[in-house]
């Protein structure tokens, strides 16, 4: 075993174990015949309505999707991009990252067009769209709701994640992929790899010259997250969590970033922990939010339940291949390339 294997399996021991423990301390401070009682008197018509909603983020993430793609004038049916979506959110459940769903998203979608750099990029855009918009949420909510007041130290995460997003726009630059690009250059990495980061930097640029579709598009994902927003707190109603609407504006995008972190297996622990903590703070008791928690769980596998058929007939192979594929910058163009 080579000491990058020994490194990766350590790490996903170290995700095992982050998972377990925060899993562990949620159950041993959590009364179970209250749970009990907050889970059998769930509110059916809150809870009907939570699912409807969960079904109109799926078909609206999987629409902005497709005019995102359209900008690469990438020809894909809103049924096979449905399709994507659907195995990537069931899948996503119990993969070690929430951000391998991307990577499976990424290998279909790249399959399906042979443009691999695009495939990545808009993938990439995708959830950095989100990213931007559940900042802006969690940040206006903490302002204009008066939590900074209450709770300052949540202020930091803010601030953290726009410092995130203003690296990540560096990052994507021309004039930082010229600097990186030299720099590897100078340590005699492969040229291939040099001319791969270049294309995605391009790639991404080209994004640039669509402002009327970009414009859309990050509509498109501000109704998505509102969507998603009114999701949880109708899940929250369901077990008689009655926090004022806006609080969820600041709840969500710390539970969605928090979960994205590849610290737990697909967010495991850390989401619900973090569900528990936030709401907390706002005096539920920890069967509620633990009871809230479990029901969007369940409910995200129920609804993308057709894709563990898709799945199924793409088989276990095709994922794994995915995911080595994305991690080392596959591309057919490359492989075309190795064999010349």
């Amino acid at each position: 075993m080579t000491a990058h294997s020994n490194k990766k399996s350590f790490f996903n021991l170290f995700k095992i174990v982050i998972s377990l423990g925060l899993i562990s301390w949620i159950l041993l401070k959590t009364d179970f015949q209250n749970l009990s009682r907050v889970l059998s008197g769930v509110k059916i018509n809150y809870l009907m309505l939570a699912v409807g909603f969960m079904l109109l983020e799926m078909l609206s993430m999987t629409l902005r999707m497709y005019y995102l793609i359209r900008i690469k004038l990438m020809s894909v049916p809103f049924s096979a991009l449905l399709k994507f979506n659907m195995m990537g959110v069931f899948i996503g459940n119990f993969m070690p990252t929430k951000l391998g769903v991307d990577g499976l998203r990424t290998y279909y979608l790249a399959r399906h067009t042979n443009q691999t750099v695009d495939s990545i990029t808009s993938i990439a855009l995708d959830r950095f769209i989100n990213i931007i918009v559940i900042t802006t949420f969690a940040l206006f909510s903490y302002i204009v709701g008066g939590y900074y007041r209450r709770f300052p130290a949540l202020g930091l995460i803010i601030i953290v994640m726009i410092i995130g997003i203003f690296l990540i726009l560096i990052l994507i630059s021309q004039q930082w992929s010229h600097r990186l690009g030299n720099y590897l250059t100078s340590k005699r990495w492969s040229q291939k790899i040099v001319k791969f980061i270049h294309d995605l930097t391009v790639s991404f640029e080209q994004f640039r010259h669509h402002p009327r579709q970009l414009f859309w598009i990050v509509f498109l994902g501000i109704i998505f997250q509102v969507n998603r927003i009114i999701t949880t707190y109708f899940f929250a109603r369901a077990v008689h969590i009655d926090v004022d609407f806006a609080y969820f504006f600041l709840v969500i995008p710390m539970v969605i970033i928090l979960g994205m972190l590849p610290f737990s297996v697909a967010g495991i622990g850390i989401t619900q922990y973090s569900t528990v903590q936030m709401f907390k703070l706002v005096g539920v008791q920890i069967e509620s939010s633990l009871g809230f928690a479990m029901l969007i769980y369940f409910a995200r596998i129920f609804i993308a339940l057709p894709g563990l058929y898709f799945f199924h007939k793409e088989g276990m192979d095709t994922l794994m291949e995915s995911i080595s594929k994305i991690g080392s910058g596959f591309s057919r163009k490359k492989n075309e390339e190795k064999s010349n």
